[in-house]
């Protein structure tokens, strides 16, 4: 698919049939959910972007719109406010100006999960929106951060999650249970981040089990850092590379890692 990120999950479900689903933001236009599970049924359904906002959130709403246009006494009642109408002249003085609806968010990095029951997804003012599979509703919202979303990597067995953002900081949460997603909490486990020389990571990957978490970078150093997910500590920095490295991957049965450059490629 052409300007979009795909996650692929091979699917099973309680009739032990294996479907094919996947999940894609595309460039400049709305995430798809694509099922490819029933040949004769194939479905590719839009994802919504915006997010689910509380009513005592710090959007407002459209009455809380409207009393700060109008005004509003203690007693809740709307006060009458005076304006002066411009005159023909003044009308005729003042440019005419098209009205561009722009979405409030975008999508920029979707991620499906292990079971391939929910669907995560990462917009450019820091939400992290959870979409179930089977409804494609947005079940739940949360603010992670004031900038954007550009990376989700959750844990094999659904215990963890981090999130890369562009305010150079990965956050890893604790996962509540998959039946309890919709109210259970997220608990901030840990913040990822280089202090002393400020490096954005471009790729986050846990192993398969999840005690380990490793990272590519972005920046003058082509490093790859390891953490322990436990405790957050930095067990290792892999040096040498000469070049920028834009992905990486763990290889569970060799116990290897395995990185791309930007300009040679693959790299174990």
């Amino acid at each position: 698919m052409n300007n979009g990120k795909i996650t692929t999950s091979d699917c099973q479900h309680e009739n032990e049939q294996h479907s094919f689903r996947f999940v894609a933001a595309l460039f400049e236009d709305e995430p798809v959910f694509v099922d490819f599970s029933d040949e004769e049924n194939q479905k590719v359904v839009t994802l919504d972007t915006d997010p689910l906002v509380d009513d005592d959130s710090e959007e407002p709403n459209a009455q809380q719109e409207q009393q700060q246009t109008n005004g509003t006494d203690e007693s809740g009642d709307i006060e009458m406010t005076t304006t002066q109408e411009p005159s023909e002249q003044q009308q005729q003085q003042q440019p005419k100006r098209k009205k561009k609806k722009i979405p409030k968010h975008h999508t920029i990095v979707v991620s499906l999960s292990s079971d391939g029951n929910y669907i995560f997804t990462g917009t450019n003012k820091g939400y992290l929106n959870i979409i179930s599979a089977t409804t494609l509703e947005t079940i739940r919202s949360l603010k992670v951060c004031n900038s954007n979303i550009k990376g989700i990597e959750i844990c094999k067995n659904l215990s963890k999650i981090v999130i890369n953002s562009s305010d150079r900081i990965a956050r890893q949460y604790k996962l509540p249970p998959m039946s309890d997603l919709e109210y259970g909490e997220f608990e901030l486990e840990h913040k990822y981040q280089d202090v002393v020389n400020r490096l954005q990571w471009n790729t986050l990957k846990f192993n398969h089990t999840g005690e380990y978490l490793c990272a590519s970078t972005l920046g003058a150093t082509h490093d790859i850092y390891i953490w322990e997910t436990s405790m957050g500590s930095l067990i290792k920095i892999l040096e040498g590379s000469n070049e920028e490295l834009i992905d990486v991957d763990w290889n569970y049965r060799n116990v290897a890692i395995v990185a791309n450059g930007m300009d040679t490629g693959m790299k174990i």
